[in-house]
């Protein structure tokens, strides 16, 4: 008997289909592009991006910038970042984990991730993305009203303390999180007992 962790839509239905030779060579080739596009370039715009925002937070944080303008940015990086990192473990995930074999124990760290990737990486990742585009927002409407009213703004944001930062970036993070809430149901995580003879699932 062994334990399988397997994660399910909650939309899913059993379906049927007849499989031809000519689809499943069109199946291969599809999956041969996805495994180059999204298992190798992917991974490497992921790795390319988490690495330019890295670098780039501490210098918007440096003394040197202390307006409310740079530490948006830096913010909007790490939202980046939290993004980018998700989104480059999922497609670690879909095409460089080993198959799960239902009849051996699968690794540890790929159970683990199975686990969070319905209740935590997923959420987080769209969570990010959502809160990326609105703290980009939040940074053009920053740089129109220091063009439309630049003494007040510069009064206003030159000490760029953290205070006034959270005021424009706590909105868009409860927002986010408000408006992302169902995705927590929208996938599961489920042990199955599974009985093998002779290593095979029966």
């Amino acid at each position: 008997m062994y334990d399988v962790l397997v994660i399910l839509n909650n939309s899913d239905t059993q379906q049927t289909m007849n499989c031809s030779n000519q689809y499943i060579e069109d199946t291969k080739q599809y999956q041969n592009m996805e495994w180059w596009m999204d298992g190798v370039g992917n991974i490497i715009i992921c790795s390319v991006g988490i690495i330019c925002n890295l670098l780039s937070i501490p210098v918007l944080l440096s003394r040197r910038l202390t307006n409310v303008f740079y530490r948006t940015l830096a913010a909007l990086a790490l939202f980046d970042t939290v993004f980018l990192m998700c989104d480059l473990l999922e497609s670690i995930r879909r095409n460089h984990y080993p198959k799960i074999n239902v009849c051996a124990n699968p690794p540890p760290y790929q159970t683990l991730h199975l686990y969070l990737f319905p209740v935590f990486l997923r959420p987080l990742q769209s969570i990010m993305m959502v809160a990326s585009i609105y703290a980009t927002i939040v940074v053009a409407l920053g740089r129109y009203l220091a063009v439309a009213k630049p003494i007040s703004t510069m009064v206003r944001s030159g000490k760029g303390n953290w205070k006034t930062v959270m005021m424009y970036l706590m909105p868009v993070l409860v927002f986010s999180v408000l408006f992302k809430l169902p995705i927590f149901w929208e996938f599961y995580s489920e042990w199955c007992d599974v009985q093998c003879l002779n290593d095979k699932p029966v």
